[in-house]
């Protein structure tokens, strides 16, 4: 996440970089901006003076050019929980979050403004950089794969020394020594980096890794050495740049992608990337999928980004030469658009002329967690914005952004499935009615989630053990993803009360609520199955019986998970009511709903309470 510090960093850099690159070559200002290390820089571009060493003293120039905008932060504090944390959460057995507030409790409150930032241009030294350069072409010129590697490509993707505001660290031997061998003992075809990657993934899959869902504000990169094997801690930016390090530390092509805002709700994800010897891209995560071949269209992004090491030309920040009023998504020099990748290419045209429009660039809109979010740009040209690489089965807003503030140039508009364009405009006069089940659209990857509860069952016994347990109830059927309510024919008296997973079903049971006879609650204390996928806190056991339907249990095993009740004694249950792994977006009877159209700004059409 970025702190406002980050991003004055960023500002200020931008402002030096690009206002005078008109003025003088961008290699005397980043030597400029070195200040009294200068001469560490110059002694590397002298080291590679020779007509020999032409490609890689262009290697060296483009490390340099960038070096400006890269910083780490240095504090005492920030270096102890940086090397206390991953031990913490394996010796207690728990979250990144838990492991967090116990070191908060042991040194203090986390204050990131206290970190002092420190510019790699002002402290990188000639041995690191000549090192790094080194050890990039040795791997690069050794590989087979390397072949097919541009000299472009290799200094985007195998030549940096880090990735974003990790400390300068001399990691690239240190992955190499722990990870070839792995290549030696199991790569069967030498020439085949795709083979490379998913002997790669395998491995760092097995890892022990501690995953945690928010991190504090203003946390740092992670240092490469911790993330080789001391410090495998965060999420899916630190797992994405683990795998950049050994891909670069193996001459491996690739990187990192993402999106910059789900287009359904909040949050932002990245993911690796690699070509495979055909020029295909394939993707993979390390916490997730193994490397499988990226195919168009299936996908819910909105718009792709890679994240790349150098400037790029044309960014929004560097095409409209550092303009101020820029939305902050998009207000980043490093992210290229590779949404061709991922996104069909259907294009949406918003015609103005040069009197009804109101700038000269166009902003795509999808709607973030609480209103429009920027993700895409294009500039005015013959009378027309044009987007390309629109993602179908998606409602897009085109404004402009003047000032901190969305301007609508034109009604939202729904790309269909068939890749029809259809316009929200509203109709004042004529009114119909409609019956809304849902608040949200249902995502693709809930067909999976709901057949996990097939064959689950709810099981009672008085023995803890459950050695022979009474089967209450089976689920024949998916989740609808509402609440359910088992009426039991007669009234049973036991202690212990259960549900059991399916099969390949993580358990996932959200909330069980077990009624009595007098139609009141019963409780007790929670057992079952420890631990959860990932470590995550708030997939734990506990979460069956929290009273919250968003939290679920998320088993670490597939099958024979299950979370229960000890009501202390044998009591009797009348009826069990429980909603499975869901997000909470049907419609609850009970509840209040505001409805809300759009006519250049949300407006509401009132509310109403669900009956039926």
């Amino acid at each position: 996440m970025k702190t406002l510090r980050d991003a004055i960093i960023l500002i200020v850099l931008l402002s030096f970089c690009v206002s005078c690159e008109k003025e003088a070559d961008s290699l005397e200002l980043a030597l400029q901006f070195a200040g009294n290390n200068r001469p560490e820089l110059e002694k590397v571009l002298k080291h590679y003076s020779s007509p020999a060493d032409s490609l890689k003293y262009r290697a060296a120039e483009y490390l340099i050019r960038n070096i400006p905008y890269y910083y780490s932060y240095k504090s005492p504090t920030l270096e102890i929980f940086q090397k206390e944390l991953y031990p913490m959460a394996i010796k207690h057995d728990c979250t990144g979050q838990e492991a967090f507030q116990m070191l908060e409790k042991k040194l203090g409150r986390w204050n990131p403004r206290e970190f002092e930032v420190v510019y790699d241009a002002h402290v990188i030294t000639a041995d690191y950089l000549i090192r790094n350069i080194e050890q990039a072409f040795k791997v690069w010129h050794e590989k087979p794969w390397g072949r097919r590697v541009s000299f472009d490509d290799f200094c985007e993707q195998i030549l940096p020394y880090k990735v974003k505001n990790e400390p300068v660290e001399d990691w690239r031997e240190l992955y190499y020594e722990h990870f070839q061998p792995v290549l030696d003992s199991l790569l069967t075809d030498p020439n085949n980096p795709m083979e490379a990657i998913n002997v790669l993934w395998d491995t760092l899959h097995a890892s022990r890794w501690v995953y945690w869902d928010t991190k504090p504000a203003g946390y740092p990169y992670p240092g490469a050495t911790s993330l080789l094997k001391d410090g495998l801690i965060g999420d899916c930016y630190e797992l994405a740049s683990r795998a950049v390090y050994v891909m670069r530390a193996l001459g491996i092509p690739g990187g990192v992608t993402g999106y910059l805002q789900f287009p359904y709700g909040k949050g932002h994800h990245l993911w690796n990337f690699v070509p495979d010897p055909s020029g295909n891209i394939w993707e993979f995560s390390l916490n997730g999928n193994r490397p499988r071949l990226v195919k168009p269209g299936k996908h819910i992004i909105a718009k792709a980004f890679q994240r790349c090491f150098g400037v790029q030309p044309e960014s929004l920040p560097m095409i409209t030469n550092r303009r101020q009023d820029l939305p902050p998504l998009l207000n980043n020099p490093f992210i290229r658009d590779v949404s061709g990748q991922y996104i069909d290419n259907l294009s949406l045209v918003i015609r103005a002329n040069r009197w009804t429009r109101k700038d000269n660039i166009l902003y795509l809109c999808t709607f973030g967690f609480e209103d429009w979010a920027p993700v895409a740009w294009t500039i005015w040209r013959d009378g027309k914005f044009v987007f390309d690489h629109v993602e179908k089965d998606m409602v897009y807003l085109p404004a402009y952004y003047k000032d901190g503030t969305l301007i609508p140039a034109a009604p939202p508009c729904y790309v269909n499935r068939y890749g029809i364009h259809t316009a929200f405009e509203i109709d004042k006069e004529q009114k119909q009615d409609v019956s809304i089940y849902r608040k949200y659209p249902l995502r693709d990857v809930w067909s999976e989630y709901k057949i996990r509860i097939i064959n689950g069952k709810f099981q009672a016994d008085n023995d803890s053990t459950f050695s022979n347990p009474v089967t209450l109830h089976t689920i024949r059927q998916e989740s609808d993803m509402c609440w359910g309510v088992i009426e039991l024919p007669d009234s049973v008296t036991y202690r212990y009360v259960r549900y059991l997973s399916g099969d390949n079903g993580y358990c996932n049971m959200a909330e069980v609520q077990l009624i009595s006879e007098n139609g009141q609650r019963l409780t007790g204390k929670v057992t079952g199955t420890e631990g959860s996928f990932r470590d995550k806190l708030n997939n734990r056991r506990e979460a069956v019986f929290d009273g919250d339907p968003l939290t679920f249990f998320d088993a670490n095993k597939a099958n024979g998970a299950w979370a229960g009740l000890d009501l202390g004694e044998p009591k009797t249950i009348r009826q069990i009511n429980y909603v499975f792994r869901n997000d909470d977006n049907n419609i609850r009877l009970g509840d209040t709903y505001e409805l809300f159209y759009w006519d250049n700004r949300w407006c509401s059409l009132g509310y109403q309470t669900a009956e039926k």
